[in-house]
């Protein structure tokens, strides 16, 4: 039983944060038209502002990215010509390829802290078990 209480916590913690993160995007696509410019022209907007204007925007079906060998920006066709929230907000994540680097190293410190967590929980549980 304990067992199966584990797996499902550890399930929850794994699978829990995307499902959250794309219920709160599909929220926000909507309305389409919240703000005066799409994503795709913001996008360039904080390319241009950065002085990187070396980078590309462009539109794909292989998912919103950014592509340091091509040195461009591809974001989906909702997102590049999107005004909701979402469109805007996933440009801008996509338009940092530094700051995503940072955002990635963070997210790894995050798991690293919650596996060590749950490896404290495990000890804990065998020495109470003992007990």
């Amino acid at each position: 039983m304990h067992v199966v209480l584990l797996i499902a916590l550890a399930l929850l913690l794994v699978v829990g944060p995307s499902l959250w993160v794309k219920s709160v995007m599909t929220r926000y696509s909507v309305p389409k038209n919240r703000y005066p410019r799409t994503g795709g022209e913001v996008a360039r907007e904080l390319l241009d502002a950065l002085a990187l204007r070396q980078v590309r925007t462009e539109i794909t079906d292989a998912g919103d990215h950014y592509d340091p060998t091509e040195k461009v920006v591809r974001l989906s066709r909702a997102n590049f010509e999107g005004r909701s929230l979402t469109a805007v907000t996933v440009a801008a994540h996509e338009d940092l390829p530094r700051a995503r680097k940072l955002l990635a190293a963070a997210a790894l410190t995050h798991v690293a802290a919650a596996l060590q967590s749950l490896l404290n929980i495990a000890r804990w549980w065998t020495i109470l078990r003992r007990g």
